[in-house]
């Protein structure tokens, strides 16, 4: 990893220190390896917790981990395998991972030819410590998303789950030619459940909105359905950005209702970095 890493608060490159597995820069600036296994170049958060509690990321996590999410992950390997191809090496960076899931779903999913160096970032520190316990084949980085502790150019590939991305960081650190690899929502995403947040819900058509500087180069929909009890609904719901615009009277509506046949619509979006 030497080279990968650089300072975030003076950008200065950072060293290992192999006593305590953290890093150090030239200008005395230190970051410890944290329990259960990430890197915090960040300080820890005080009052408020950013991002979810850990009960609710644990609530998260076996959902995901029961694999409803399988069908995305299988296209997102050939998508990687197809840009990437099936030996060699890869450098990949997870942006706003979360607690790692989608990076340890697709590194798993992905040929064991390829040589795969991934690193994963997310700024919830809750986040970091679930993504770590699990164990992953990622480096975990508790770090601000803007200003990432990784030198220039040090990814080839950057994945960037059901997010938006956040800053203009991640792209500095994608070299010239890389590819960002973006799982967006489609226009039927969660439809069924969607449905009781907006009461004048209308189809419109996918806009891949690119970051500037970053050329398109393909776009794949990748869509299925899955049988849901309410209470996994809800909380696939609760992972989402509309999240935020849910009421109770619309919570207990929602645990009332039938995710039978609920609706899951991505788009696959790969660009280049220019």
């Amino acid at each position: 990893m030497t080279g990968l890493f650089r300072c975030p608060l003076c950008t200065l490159p950072l060293h290992a220190h192999q006593a305590s597995g953290g890093w150090y820069c030239d200008g005395k600036h230190h970051f410890d390896k944290r329990e259960p296994g990430f890197w915090g170049f960040a300080k820890p958060a005080k009052g408020k917790v950013q991002g979810d509690s850990r009960a609710e990321l644990r609530a998260k996590h076996f959902l995901l981990e029961s694999g409803i999410l399988m069908p995305a992950i299988t296209a997102l390997a050939e998508t990687v395998t197809g840009l990437a191809g099936t030996d060699g090496t890869l450098k990949a960076l997870d942006f706003d991972c979360g607690d790692g899931y989608f990076s340890r779903a697709l590194a798993a999913t992905l040929p064991k030819t390829l040589a795969l160096e991934l690193q994963a970032v997310t700024e919830a520190e809750n986040a970091a410590f679930a993504a770590a316990k699990a164990k992953g084949p990622a480096g975990i980085s508790y770090a601000s998303l803007k200003s990432l502790p990784y030198a220039d150019g040090a990814f080839d590939m950057l994945w960037l789950m059901d997010k938006a991305l956040k800053g203009k960081d991640g792209l500095r650190v994608l070299k010239q030619g890389g590819l960002l690899v973006n799982l967006a929502q489609g226009p039927r995403h969660l439809w069924q459940l969607r449905q009781y947040i907006y009461g004048d819900l209308s189809e419109k058509p996918f806009v891949a909105n690119l970051p500037a500087g970053m050329t398109l180069v393909s776009e794949r929909a990748v869509s299925f359905t899955l049988d849901l009890k309410p209470e996994a609904a809800l909380v696939l719901l609760e992972m989402t950005p509309y999240a935020w615009r849910l009421k109770d009277a619309m919570r207990h509506q929602i645990l009332r209702g039938d995710f039978s046949a609920l609706e899951l619509d991505y788009r696959i979006v790969v660009s280049q970095k220019a």
